[in-house]
C-alpha cells in the first residue's frame, strides 16, 4: 500500500537515494532500490513493498530474487542498534563480541555484493513502460493521489494476507508437534567434524535452538575461561550454519511464500538459503585460520 502511494506521490527517487549505489551496479529498479532501503527500517516491510511491486509487474521474478539477496546488508544494520550493541556486546564482552559483530556484519556484506554482481551480470537495468507512466504521472491531488495508491493495494494486500495466515498455521503447528526439535539431536555428532571441543558443541546445539540463549551460553563459557574468543564466536557461527536448515523450515521459508505466493516463494528461500550457507562456510574457515 505504502508503495504504491510513494508512486503515486513521485516520492520514489527521493526514497531510493541511499541504494543509489547498489541500483547503479546492480542494475536494480528504483522500485527494487526502494525496498532494498525500507529494509534499514522494518525486513516485513521491505519484502511487503518488493512483494506489491512484482504483483503490480514493476520488477521480474529474477529481480526480486536478486533483490532480496541484494538486501541482506541493509537487514543487518537495522539489527545493530536492536540486537547486537545491546545483546551481544553485554554478553559476550567487547573483544569477542566486536569479532562476532566484525564476522555477522561481513557475512551479511559479502553476500550482498554477491547479489550486486548477480544484478550487473543477470539483469539489464530496463525501466518498464508501466513504471515510466506510474513515476512520471503528475499528481495534482494529494488525497485522490492516497486513494488511489490504496485502492490499487487493496487486492495485492488481500493476497499476501491469506497467505501470511496460511502459511503460518502450518509451520505452528510442525512448531507444536515438536518435528523441529528432532533435528537437534543429531547435530552434536557432527560438530567433531570441525574439530571442536565439547563445550563449543554446546553452543553450536543450544545456536540452533535460540540465538539469545546461546549468546548467552558463550558468554559463561568465556567468563569462566572454558573457550577461548575464537572458539565462543566459532561456535556460534557453525551453529548458525546448521540452523539455517532449520530457520529455513521454520521462518525463512513460510515467510517468502507469504510474501511471493508458493512458487516464487521458494525460490527466493532457496537461492538466500543457498548463499547464506556457502558465505557462513567461509567466514567459518577464515576465523578458524586465526587458531
Amino acid at each position: 500500500m505504502g508503495a504504491n502511494i510513494l508512486i503515486k506521490f513521485g516520492l520514489l527517487d527521493k526514497l531510493a537515494f541511499l541504494s543509489r549505489p547498489f541500483i547503479r551496479w546492480g542494475n536494480l529498479s528504483k522500485e527494487s532500490g526502494a525496498a532494498v532501503t525500507t529494509l534499514l527500517g522494518s525486513g516485513s516491510a521491505g519484502y511487503a513493498m518488493l512483494a506489491g511491486f512484482y504483483e503490480d509487474g514493476f520488477v521480474s521474478e529474477r529481480e526480486v530474487i536478486i533483490t532480496v539477496i541484494s538486501g541482506t546488508f541493509f537487514g543487518y544494520l537495522s539489527h545493530i542498534p536492536t540486537f547486537y550493541l545491546p545483546v551481544v556486546l553485554p554478553l559476550l564482552g567487547l573483544y569477542a563480541g566486536g569479532i562476532y559483530i566484525v564476522f555477522q556484519i561481513g557475512i551479511a556484506f559479502l553476500i550482498t555484493v554477491i547479489g550486486i554482481l548477480l544484478g550487473w551480470r543477470y539483469l539489464d537495468g530496463a525501466v518498464t513502460h508501466a513504471q515510466k507512466e506510474e513515476v512520471n504521472e503528475k499528481v495534482v491531488d494529494r488525497w485522490s493521489a492516497i486513494r488511489d495508491g490504496v485502492s490499487k493495494s487493496i487486492p495485492t494486500l488481500k493476497k499476501i494476507l491469506l497467505r501470511v495466515v496460511l502459511v503460518y498455521t502450518i509451520a505452528n503447528l510442525l512448531i507444536s508437534l515438536n518435528l523441529f526439535d528432532e533435528i537437534i539431536h543429531y547435530i552434536e555428532p557432527v560438530t567433531q567434524i570441525f574439530g571442536l571441543p565439547p563445550e563449543v558443541s554446546t553452543i553450536v546445539v543450544v545456536r540452533i535452538a535460540d540465538v539469545t540463549s546461546s549468546i548467552t551460553l558463550a558468554g559463561e563459557l568465556l567468563a569462566d575461561g572454558s573457550v577461548t574468543p575464537i572458539y565462543a564466536v566459532g561456535g556460534l557461527l557453525v551453529g548458525s550454519l546448521f540452523s539455517m536448515a532449520v530457520f529455513l523450515a521454520k521462518s525463512s521459508l513460510p515467510n517468502y511464500i507469504a510474501y511471493f505466493g508458493p512458487k516464487l516463494g521458494t525460490k527466493v528461500a532457496i537461492y538466500n538459503f543457498m548463499t547464506n550457507i556457502m558465505v557462513t562456510a567461509i567466514a567459518i574457515y577464515v576465523l578458524f585460520s586465526f587458531i
